[in-house]
């Protein structure tokens, strides 16, 4: 699966009752090394084309990555704070590599959630990579 495949699987659009159109958000990616980034596309984000319904995207915006990764650095906003700032008009190619180069993609049944911080891990980890607790939801 690319970037723009797992943004058309979870692609929802709501039209409120006054017309105005927008995309929920795609869930954070979680990569099978435990990387994890938000990808996100709409008529609000810095994508292109800028737009919520696109069969296909050229760029998307990247958002607070959980570490540091070299290859989005150039499309940061604020350098000093990778994890912490949204990276925009990232090229498609660039986050199908950064995916790759984690391991590729972690299907949601290879998911549990941590019970105190509600971070998302790898089924095969003992212990939260964010807060190191022992209990899952699932």
């Amino acid at each position: 699966m690319n970037i723009n495949q797992y943004l058309e699987k979870h692609k929802n659009i709501t039209v409120t009752k006054s017309g105005y159109e927008y995309r929920d958000n795609a869930p954070h990616i979680l990569c099978a090394d435990g990387f994890k980034m938000s990808v996100q596309v709409s008529n609000g984000h810095y994508c292109s084309p800028r737009i919520n319904d696109a069969g296909y995207y050229d760029a998307v915006e990247v958002g607070y990555p959980n570490e540091r990764e070299e290859l989005l650095m150039e499309y940061a906003e604020e350098e000093l704070h990778p994890t912490e700032t949204v990276y925009g008009h990232v090229p498609a190619r660039v986050v199908d590599a950064v995916i790759k180069k984690h391991g590729g993609f972690v299907s949601d049944g290879d998911v549990k959630t941590c019970k105190f911080c509600k971070t998302e891990n790898i089924k095969t980890v003992s212990h939260c990579v964010s807060c190191g607790a022992v209990e899952f939801i699932r």
